[in-house]
């Protein structure tokens, strides 16, 4: 084995213990919160649903050109990363300052306590109430929130 392919083995390794972390962790918030029968009940399905599938599409993964498969996955992955930092805090319209407008913040060159020498603070925008009702239906079932408002 070369130096390259124990990185590489090392990556996938850690990559899966990250990912490993993370569903144990919803797992365990999901017991806390909703009760430790239906969660684990739902994390064994979701076991043997994991299970069949590599069962079956394992072999088949063989099959497909590394090329299609790559772009596939890229495109997923683009899809849901876009969808995550749409739908993070500091990319929501609300959370955001308010924009301020360089020209009406300026002194003007007139009378030295006119009100058109002091600068003025432009008033925010309306708060924006959140995501498009269509939009954060999808994305609540993604992250499995049953209230719509969570956004």
């Amino acid at each position: 084995m070369q130096t390259s392919d124990i990185i590489l083995v090392l990556t996938a390794f850690l990559a899966s213990g990250v990912e490993a972390v993370e569903a144990l962790t919803v797992v365990l918030a999901t017991g806390v919160t909703r009760g430790w029968r239906s969660t684990l009940i739902g994390a064994g399905a979701a076991l043997l649903v994991l299970a069949a599938l590599i069962a079956a599409l394992g072999p088949a993964l063989a099959y497909v050109p590394i090329d299609t498969l790559r772009l596939v996955v890229g495109a997923l992955l683009l899809i849901f990363g876009l969808q995550s930092s749409a739908s993070s805090g500091c990319a929501r319209r609300s959370c955001a300052p308010a924009a301020i407008n360089r020209r009406a913040m300026r002194p003007r060159s007139t009378a030295p306590n006119s009100p058109m020498s002091r600068a003025r603070t432009p008033t925010p925008p309306a708060a924006w109430t959140g995501m498009p009702s269509r939009w954060r239906s999808s994305r609540s079932f993604w992250k499995g929130s049953r209230s719509p408002s969570s956004c």
